[in-house]
């Protein structure tokens, strides 16, 4: 058995009335979203929107609303905050993640287009991943310092106390003011963020 670290699962219902309103700003149906298109990069990956009338839409993940009530855990499935699968008690035997941080830790393994963390819970899973070590590229890395920087792999997003009337609010409120309403970050904490951001794209470049 295979399981996944996640952040959460989002809404179907705010997926669909986002979906809804693209439409109605490009006027024709969506053709495929890109979460994470990695065409600039992993660390500046992309929303990657296409339409069927040929429009495309791009926007840095940061940037794109819908990303920000995710990443604000306001509009996540209630079992998303108490979820029971964390701390590896799924019982899997292999767990799958994303390895965040990995340019501090392997620089010369991080291609920056995104590198998977595999997880190794019992014998089964030991030999599952010895049958196809042939076909991956592999290091052994430390599981603390994996783990530190993939908080979801051990615990549930917390609770965002801005949920309830977020959803009370959205039958009658515009979807983006909405979130943009419940995400608002105060001036302080957006400067610290960019300090943050800038010092991470120095590192890089000093550690490539």
């Amino acid at each position: 058995m295979v399981d996944i670290v996640c952040h959460g699962v989002p809404s179907p219902l705010v997926f669909d009335i986002y979906k809804y309103n693209l439409k109605e700003l490009y006027s024709s149906e969506i053709e495929d979203i890109t979460f994470r298109d990695k065409s600039n990069g992993w660390a500046n990956y992309r929303y990657k929107i296409s339409f069927k009338n040929g429009e495309k839409q791009y926007k840095i993940h940061r940037e794109n609303i819908y990303s920000k009530g995710f990443l604000s855990d306001l509009y996540l499935r209630p079992s998303c905050y108490e979820c029971k699968a964390k701390n590896f008690t799924s019982d899997s035997d292999i767990t799958l993640a994303d390895y965040w941080g990995i340019q501090n830790k392997h620089p010369e393994f991080d291609d920056d287009k995104g590198v998977s963390l595999i997880l190794v819970n019992s014998e089964k899973g030991e030999d599952i991943i010895d049958k196809i070590s042939d076909k991956i590229e592999k290091i052994k890395t430390d599981l603390d310092y994996a783990i530190s920087c993939n908080p979801s792999a051990t615990r549930p997003v917390k609770y965002n106390v801005n949920r309830e009337q977020f959803f009370n609010e959205l039958d009658k409120s515009n979807l983006n003011e909405l979130i943009e309403k419940y995400t608002k970050i105060p001036v302080s904490k957006k400067v610290i963020f960019k300090i943050r951001f800038v010092l991470s794209k120095i590192k890089r470049k000093i550690l490539k």
